[in-house]
């Protein structure tokens, strides 16, 4: 139960990165969009489809099992933005090719466009 009270703590973790994705891959006049499907998506996958496929879980495997499975989301999670990372330099040359040059204040990655 620590383990999953870390988890919980750090969970959140990857909104900032995602957000900031968004941001900087979609049209200037679409991000408007853009965070309003991330919020749904957010909204659908996390808030309202994870307590449902916790307790189908618990109703099945039991309350203890459900909350030993939970923490596979994150390591889910973990796998799909690791390959955004690595997609993300070829994303902001895709997109600067048909928009302009891309700037991206204080991204520490020096990424050539």
């Amino acid at each position: 139960m620590i383990l999953l009270g870390i988890g919980s703590f750090f969970a959140a973790g990857s909104s900032g990165p995602v957000t900031a994705l968004v941001a900087s891959l979609i049209h200037p006049s679409l991000r408007a969009s853009g965070f309003g499907t991330l919020t749904l998506a957010y909204t659908f996958l996390g808030m309202a489809l994870g307590p449902f496929v916790i307790g189908v879980v618990a109703d099945q495997a039991g309350l203890l099992r459900a909350l030993q499975l939970a923490p596979l989301v994150g390591l889910m999670t973990v796998a799909v933005l690791s390959v955004g990372r690595r997609r993300y330099p070829t994303s902001l040359r895709t997109l600067a090719a048909l928009t302009g040059p891309v700037s991206i204040q204080g991204d520490p990655r020096q990424v050539d466009l």
